[in-house]
């Protein structure tokens, strides 16, 4: 099967700064481990940029399934940080990070 790429948006809890931080290290071992797995992964941060509200990522799978699993994964899910996740298909159209394959098309 071909690779696909899967953006997956979650938003916080309202309080998670404190399962965060309990579940942070295990969540950056997560990431760590499977690094090969995401195109793009970072926090979502509030207004004045003091606080995680959630986060976002590109993640690479063969179905909507698989990477569905793979984000379920993540031990911040499991810690509660989450409020919501949802995972769409992403198909990339334009920007500087493209690989220089889809550039050319």
């Amino acid at each position: 099967m071909v690779e696909k790429l899967f953006l997956v948006l979650r938003l916080d809890n309202a309080n998670s700064a404190k399962h965060r931080a309990e579940a942070l290290k295990a969540h950056v071992q997560f990431t760590l481990a499977n690094k090969h797995r995401f195109y793009l992964g970072g926090a979502l941060r509030n207004e004045s940029n003091a606080e995680a509200i959630g986060s976002t990522m590109i993640v690479k799978a063969e179905t909507l399934r698989e990477a569905r699993n793979f984000a379920a994964q993540d031990p911040f899910e499991a810690a509660g940080v989450y409020a919501q996740t949802d995972v769409w298909y992403f198909n990339p159209g334009i920007g500087q990070w493209l690989p220089e394959k889809l550039k050319k098309l």
